[in-house]
């Protein structure tokens, strides 16, 4: 009995890890969108400098980003949670956006 236990232990611990790990980007203006394929890749952009940051001034309030990321629209998804693919660490990135 005691490994059943310990087998639905680990099914629930993956399945946690699987759900808490995936991809949601940062709230972002000025990317770049472009559908290809019935995929939505979306690249760089402005993120808000949060207020603890000590690279936050008066003058410097946005920071650009190189993430890209898509998202599959062949499939339905939750508009909760959204299933983004990370594609940032795959080729080459290239900071895009503007600073406000």
């Amino acid at each position: 009995m005691s490994l059943i236990k310990f087998i639905l232990f680990i099914i629930i611990l993956v399945c946690t890890i699987f759900k808490t790990n995936s991809f949601t980007p940062e709230g972002r203006g000025g990317h770049g969108a472009v559908i290809i394929n019935n995929q939505l890749y979306i690249m760089g952009g402005s993120r808000l400098i949060p207020d603890t940051s000590p690279f936050r001034s008066s003058i410097r309030r946005y920071n650009l980003s190189n993430e890209v990321f898509y998202l599959d629209l062949t499939s339905s998804f939750s508009t909760n949670k959204p299933p983004y693919v990370d594609l940032t660490g795959t080729s080459a990135r290239l900071q895009y956006g503007n600073e406000k």
